[in-house]
């Protein structure tokens, strides 16, 4: 059995807002805290949280697939060497929704990663990402481009 400090007792008192009886049914085993005892001012945290919605191409996943299963192109050089492969790009959507610092984060061809590049650079203006308070925050999003030959 493990004897604990007045000091213990406190601060494992203080942390799971428990009571002296939890406090020493607590030696010598951990006990969880019972997540109930919340404070009125926890509680209102909680409610007043706000859910932040992430950067959307317009019209969703669905219409951001339509797009780029429209407008890649499959670069005539790569095509003939038969190359192919999963190139990864990431790039930032500003307040604005506009796209910027667009990079390669895995590259398979220099002629497959620019037609990713060159695909993400035309891209509509996104929806942007919204903050707590409603205005609109820069978000980084991560866009896997597959290059299959059939």
């Amino acid at each position: 059995d493990i004897k604990q400090s007045k000091t213990e007792k406190f601060l494992i008192k203080r942390l799971y807002k428990t009571n002296e009886d939890e406090v020493n049914e607590f030696e010598g085993s951990f006990k969880f805290p019972d997540y109930t005892k919340y404070t009125k001012k926890d509680m209102r945290f909680q409610q007043n949280y706000k859910y932040e919605p992430a950067a959307q191409f317009p019209g969703g996943k669905k219409a951001l697939i339509k797009y780029i299963d429209d407008n890649l192109k499959y670069p005539k050089k790569a095509l003939k060497a038969g190359i192919q492969g999963l190139v990864i790009v990431s790039f930032v959507i500003d307040a604005t929704g506009t796209i910027g610092n667009i990079r390669v984060n895995k590259a398979v061809d220099f002629e497959l990663d620019n037609a990713a590049i060159d695909m993400v650079k035309k891209m509509p203006r996104w929806e942007p990402a919204l903050n707590a308070q409603g205005k609109g925050t820069p978000a980084s999003y991560v866009l896997p481009v597959n290059f299959i030959l059939n």
